[in-house]
């Protein structure tokens, strides 16, 4: 019931009305995801959009960041921890999270992947563990190598017994689920470690198609109170 009360209450935002449907109670952990195709040249829209909303994101997820490990520490947000996962060469591409200093955050080190940048940080929310892993896997990266490595991150973050969250740009588009069996695979795979998607509507629209390839997983919905696309 609460998969289906997320299915459809999943709805469209414009940044100024983020604040009338997400509470900044003390209580809740407010995580947003970004596909941003490079923040190097946007962090003032980036640190804008995050004022226009009016709420204290603990964490803010980024895929494709386009930042290399040269460049890491001239792209910060005041009040945030940064931790990045960089492409060792070339531009583009790139994995990182923004994570209130005020929730203790450290990055741990997940199994490794070849086919997505990953990195996983833990936060600490009324004295419990939360567990955030930020993926992007390119389209042109190979899927069932991805999936077989995914496998053993979600194996790993089983093992932690804690509340997780897997925010990413995955290019597994969920809409082609009944017509795609790479897609298929993918969600199999994480709903078998109990993770289910919280994004049920269009990421992406280029008209005529429209896709859902974004999205933040959790394995635990009941602690899940809303979730949308700004």
């Amino acid at each position: 019931d609460t998969f289906e009360n997320f299915r459809g209450s999943c709805s469209f935002h414009v940044p100024k009305d983020v604040s009338k449907v997400i509470s900044n109670n003390s209580q809740k952990l407010n995580v947003l995801h970004l596909n941003a195709r490079s923040i190097v040249n946007k962090m003032d829209d980036l640190c804008s959009l995050i004022s226009e909303t009016a709420i204290m994101w603990h964490a803010i997820a980024v895929s494709e960041s386009w930042i290399s490990q040269s460049i890491q520490s001239n792209f910060n947000i005041p009040g945030y921890q940064a931790f990045h996962c960089c492409r060792p060469a070339g531009t583009g591409g790139g994995s990182a999270i923004y994570a209130a200093s005020q929730l203790s955050p450290c990055q741990l080190h997940n199994p490794p992947f070849t086919t997505a940048e990953v990195v996983c940080v833990q936060i600490k929310s009324k004295n419990q563990r939360i567990v955030i892993c930020q993926i992007y896997r390119p389209s042109s990266s190979d899927k069932h190598q991805f999936i077989t490595e995914l496998e053993q991150c979600l194996i790993w973050l089983h093992k932690m017994n804690t509340t997780a969250l897997i925010t990413g740009d995955f290019n597994f588009d969920l809409f082609s689920l009944h017509t795609n069996s790479s897609v298929h695979s993918f969600l199999t795979s994480t709903l078998s470690y109990g993770f289910l998607p919280t994004i049920s509507r269009m990421t992406r629209c280029v008209h005529p198609s429209s896709t859902l390839i974004d999205n933040i997983l959790c394995n635990d919905l009941s602690r899940a109170a809303h979730s949308g696309i700004i």
